[in-house]
């Protein structure tokens, strides 16, 4: 399955990576990311074609791949990826999200 990057055109709310087969799969996701929208035209589907193949990962995991790769939660501190392993990432991630494993 393909990796979509899923935004709204001009919007702040960030962006999320979901898996579709087509663009319009991946727009389908909008309501399930929360994402605030006036038209089905401010939705913006493009290619994450680096995560190709991710769509068997808990969102947890997925969230510590993306992390890995510079991605952070506007409303947190992040911490530092280069500085930080992988449990600890989970410590801090269940902390904030209150996700269990």
């Amino acid at each position: 399955m393909k990796a979509w990057y899923l935004e709204i055109k001009d919007g702040d709310d960030g962006r999320f990576v979901v898996f579709a087969d087509t663009r319009n799969g991946a727009r389908n996701q909008a309501d399930g990311n929360d994402l605030i929208y006036d038209s089905w035209l401010d939705i913006r589907a493009t290619r994450a074609a680096k995560y190709d193949g991710l769509e068997t990962l808990t969102k947890r995991e997925l969230d510590k791949v993306l992390w890995r790769d510079g991605w952070e939660w506007l409303d947190y501190a992040c911490p530092p990826p280069e500085e930080t392993t992988d449990e600890e990432f989970y410590v801090w991630y269940d902390g904030i999200f209150g996700v269990k494993p």
